[in-house]
């Protein structure tokens, strides 16, 4: 036991390079304002700061060591004698307390910087993930209207097989040909084929033509002046901050669908773009845009509707919330 209590004893003498003769608990109160003076924090420079905490944490761990040596000194002395030592004792373990907090809240502050660095790599995730949705929602609607590339090969070849046949045949001589094995007669036929080449160009025409128009609608409701549109569409209807996907729908369909009878009969029969599943498709590009820039939030749904809630920002500016997500 005796050199037990000498090479603790020694160990922290060694530390605080004293010589003489130290009480177990004059040790302890020195090394602890040792301990005080080698704080990490006050270090301004990573290579001194990192040589303090190798110190400090040596220091710790002889505080630890000569506290469990003065509990076990404290035990084996009778009642009597701890009387005149008892303040000591005490301010020891409240000492030693305060370290083990200290040490406590370090390694909850190491756990937190942990978690925030974790927290905004999920964010991060979660940004690219709704940017994806979003971008997946667009093309989706504009895939709608894009003729695939089947279809695309089917128009052209037919195209060109048609029109090359027609130079090199010309349309009559094409009629007769398929007029011996017709009971059509050949003048019929020729206006079939006719017709035929001046379709063929005028379908891809079109489905061309309505690609673009979607395609600039999708990009259209993801613009700052569109969603400013969008809040003084609610304040007109008084719906202030919070608002439902059919709030959305029916403000789509008041911005992008003509009101004049025969333009609007135009885009939702002849050419057919802004029907209901178009206008439902633009609904969720506009929705996730806003929440990928963080202008609203989720709400709690009303009836069959899903509801949203804005953030308390009366107006959308360009890169307002970009850097917060």
């Amino acid at each position: 036991m005796t050199d037990i209590i000498q090479s603790i004893i020694q160990k922290v003498k060694d530390e605080l390079r004293l010589e003489g003769e130290f009480s177990s608990t004059e040790l302890y109160n020195q090394l602890f304002e040792y301990r005080t003076n080698l704080h990490p924090d006050k270090f301004l420079y990573d290579d001194q700061k990192q040589e303090a905490e190798e110190k400090f944490k040596k220091v710790n761990a002889l505080l630890s060591e000569l506290e469990r040596f003065i509990k076990e000194e404290k035990l084996a002395k009778k009642p009597g004698e701890i009387i005149p030592y008892k303040d000591s004792y005490e301010i020891v373990t409240i000492k030693q307390t305060n370290v083990q907090i200290e040490e406590k809240i370090k390694s909850l502050e190491s756990t937190i910087t942990a978690k925030d660095y974790e927290l905004k790599e999920l964010k991060k995730e979660i940004r690219l993930l709704r940017n994806e949705k979003a971008d997946e929602k667009t093309q989706e609607l504009v895939k709608h209207y894009k003729p695939t590339k089947k279809s695309l090969f089917s128009l052209g070849l037919t195209f060109l097989v048609t029109l090359l046949f027609g130079i090199l045949s010309k349309i009559d001589e094409i009629a007769v040909l398929i007029s011996k094995y017709s009971p059509l007669k050949e003048k019929f036929l020729n206006t079939i084929i006719f017709v035929i080449l001046i379709a063929i160009p005028l379908i891809y025409a079109k489905k061309s033509y309505e690609e673009k128009i979607i395609e600039r609608a999708a990009n259209r409701v993801k613009t700052p002046l569109f969603i400013n549109g969008f809040v003084e569409y609610l304040e007109e209807y008084k719906l202030g901050n919070n608002f439902s996907e059919l709030n959305v729908y029916n403000f789509l369909v008041k911005q992008l669908v003509p009101r004049n009878f025969f333009s609007k009969y135009y885009y939702t029969k002849v050419l057919p773009v802004f029907t209901e599943a178009t206008i439902d498709s633009l609904k969720d590009i506009f929705i996730y845009n806003l929440l990928i820039k963080k202008l609203i939030y989720i709400s709690n749904p009303n009836m069959l509707d899903r509801t949203f809630r804005i953030w308390n920002s009366p107006h959308y500016f360009p890169g307002q919330f970009d850097d917060e997500f």
